[in-house]
């Protein structure tokens, strides 16, 4: 099955075969590999093992990308192997997570401390303050996420 028609797979996670966490993360990972080999990164961004929030694709993207990068370190489809150097994880820092909520508690919109679904507690995709070793500014960026989201209509 080609990306394109590849599913988001929801939360919580559904029984679409199309969907990314029903795809193949052997055959995934080979993909991503011979990408890495091609473009031969020094640095490759993921997501944790719990998939930041708990999002399951986020969590076979986690899956996929350490198997991506333990195979491109050997030769194949996009060239000769590639060690990546540093792998990072998405991170929130907890001070931000309690300003965002602050601010929205001033307007008097929903809290997202609030959440009782453990589906949707963004407190799970949190990281200490002190646990954050490198940040990337990404604001200049701020319009492309924009128009992605919207792209992605299972996440608007």
């Amino acid at each position: 099955m080609s990306r394109a028609t590849r599913r988001d797979s929801g939360l919580p996670a559904n029984a679409n075969p199309h969907s990314f966490i029903r795809a193949d993360p052997a055959a995934a990972a080979e993909r991503l590999a011979a990408i890495v080999r091609t473009v031969r990164p020094h640095v490759v961004v993921t997501y944790d093992e719990h998939g930041g929030y708990g999002h399951p694709d986020h969590a076979m993207a986690h899956r996929v990308t350490h198997l991506a990068i333990a195979r491109s370190a050997h030769g194949g489809a996009g060239g000769p192997g590639w060690d990546v150097p540093k792998l990072y994880y998405t991170a929130f820092p907890r001070s931000v997570l309690r300003w965002v909520d602050e601010q929205m508690q001033a307007r008097g919109l929903w809290s997202p401390l609030g959440e009782e679904n453990l589906a949707l507690d963004i407190r799970q995709g949190v990281a200490p303050d002190e646990a954050i070793t490198a940040r990337v500014d990404v604001r200049r960026f701020q319009e492309q996420v924009r128009r992605a989201l919207c792209a992605h209509r299972t996440q608007i």
